[in-house]
């Protein structure tokens, strides 16, 4: 049963991908806007509009499956339904998962060009979803706790050039997972992206140039980072001007095996910085990684510490689109109702 706290209620438009029959596929994503939130359960539906409605190639990146997931079984069972009618379907997922080897055993013995990024020296952690039409980037991995209990934000990106971009950065990772990839982004205001150790990058100088408020949250941050410090200290400077800055923690990050006392130590850090700090109910975990900077969204698969700066694969989007500014701010709001205060 979901925790009563888990948002699941949280739904910005309606799944319209979710009911499709892949048996007649419509050739075109449903249409809406350049980017739409799709956040908790709300995942699903977005996935499911992306794949079902694929007609030449999907390419999906993810860092964790887990057995049993009915709803990974879902999606499972779609990839494989495009694949018989045509589409090219490639998927690349980490290998530090076990499950990820059997999902990926399963996939090529239906005929789907499916690996493993064979790779200790970088994380493949970024989560994408990708067609010729659109794709779904931000934090939700294809296990049953994130598919369904969990708080995860996503968008769903229309945007013709974004989608360019996304697909070459795929394609530099599925050439060659070991190595570091930079994603060429548009300066479209609306949709820019952002890889591997290029979120500092991003997030700096909007922290720096800050005039009314900054909303964190974050699955883990890790203070002992100088980066992360570094960041931190922008976000303190900012404080001091007068900004209003909040953040919400994940109080139990450490359930998939992390260090139990990184967010205790992160809350505390930034309270003494002046951040208004609340930590998540203990009955859900927020998987969530986003950022608000006056009007624009940072939203992504990176947490706060250096693998998430730098030395994993990871990838998400900054955009001034109103409509997502207001649809993750009110995310954040429902968020900030439901934490406790530190």
């Amino acid at each position: 049963m979901a925790p009563a706290d888990a948002l699941g209620d949280v739904a910005v438009v309606a799944d319209t991908g979710a009911t499709v029959d892949t048996s007649t596929a419509v050739a075109n994503l449903p249409p809406g806007p350049v980017l739409e939130l799709r956040a908790n359960q709300d995942y699903m539906g977005g996935a499911l509009a992306v794949i079902q409605t694929a007609q030449k190639q999907l390419d999906i990146t993810e860092f964790e499956t887990t057995a049993g997931s009915q709803y990974l079984a879902i999606l499972i069972g779609a990839l494989k339904e495009a694949h018989a009618r045509g589409v090219q379907v490639r998927v690349l997922m980490d290998d530090e998962i076990a499950n990820n080897a059997l999902v990926v055993a399963d996939l090529k013995s239906a005929g789907i060009d499916a690996k493993l990024d064979g790779t200790k020296a970088v994380r493949t952690h970024v989560k994408l979803i990708r067609s010729e039409q659109g794709f779904v980037l931000g934090s939700t991995n294809w296990s049953q706790s994130s598919l369904f209990y969990n708080n995860e934000t996503n968008f769903l990106v229309r945007d013709a050039t974004a989608n360019t971009a996304i697909a070459g950065y795929f394609q530099a990772l599925w050439d060659k997972p070991s190595a570091m990839k930079k994603v060429a982004t548009s300066a479209d205001l609306n949709v820019a992206l952002y890889s591997e150790g290029g979120y500092k990058a991003m997030v700096q100088p909007l922290i720096q140039a800050a005039k009314t408020r900054i909303l964190l949250c974050t699955y883990a941050m890790n203070t002992d980072d100088s980066d992360v410090k570094a960041v931190l200290a922008d976000v303190q400077a900012a404080v001091k001007r007068g900004v209003s800055v909040r953040a919400v923690l994940d109080l139990t990050s450490a359930s998939d095996g992390g260090d139990p006392a990184i967010n205790a130590d992160a809350g505390a850090y930034l309270k003494n910085l002046g951040v208004s700090v609340r930590n998540d109910p203990g009955d859900v975990i927020t998987h969530a990684k986003f950022l608000v900077i006056d009007d624009t969204v940072v939203l992504g698969s990176n947490n706060w510490g250096h693998g998430g700066f730098f030395s994993y694969h990871e990838a998400g989007v900054k955009t001034k689109f109103a409509d997502a500014v207001t649809a993750v701010v009110g995310y954040f709001e429902k968020l900030w109702l439901t934490g406790t205060a530190i």
